[in-house]
């Protein structure tokens, strides 16, 4: 989607298509397509800098997401939200955390070769903490809402 289209969207539009990229990554996740994924982010990261340029409302509008049934998506919201609801952003964040999800039955590891094992799933990746989408985006968004931190480390 180009530019000129997200910008001729409404805030509750941009926020559909933002539910509609999230499910979209949870599938190139479990289908293992990390090239997808990177797209899909990007689409997102398109969808964002739209939603800033409208201002904190539009922005806090993303948190309608937080009781979406797709917890990617109720993930993604809740990180693209740091910034502007941390208090609730954080709490979602930690339920995701704490609903052991994904499930580490998830993880699993698969074999390419005769007695070698290669990488883990992208399902098990996330489980392991190696696929962490948004990590630059959240950290810095927490260092935005928590000055205290960045205060205390000099």
């Amino acid at each position: 989607m180009t530019p000129n289209e997200l910008s001729a969207m409404c805030v509750d539009e941009l926020v559909d298509r933002f539910a509609e990229i999230a499910l979209a990554q949870d599938k190139a996740i479990e289908e293992d397509d990390n090239s997808r994924y990177r797209r899909l982010y990007a689409q997102m990261e398109a969808v964002d800098q739209e939603l800033r340029l409208r201002g904190r409302e539009a922005r806090l509008a993303l948190m309608r997401l937080y009781d979406y049934p797709n917890m990617q998506v109720r993930l993604q919201a809740a990180t693209y939200t740091l910034g502007v609801a941390p208090g609730a952003a954080r709490n979602l964040i930690q339920a995701i955390a704490d609903s052991g999800w994904p499930p580490s039955s998830q993880t699993k590891v698969t074999s390419s070769r005769k007695g070698h094992a290669s990488a883990p799933t992208s399902t098990g990746r996330v489980a392991l903490g190696f696929f962490r989408p948004m990590r630059s985006t959240m950290s810095a968004a927490i260092m935005q809402s928590a000055p205290e931190i960045q205060n205390a480390s000099v």
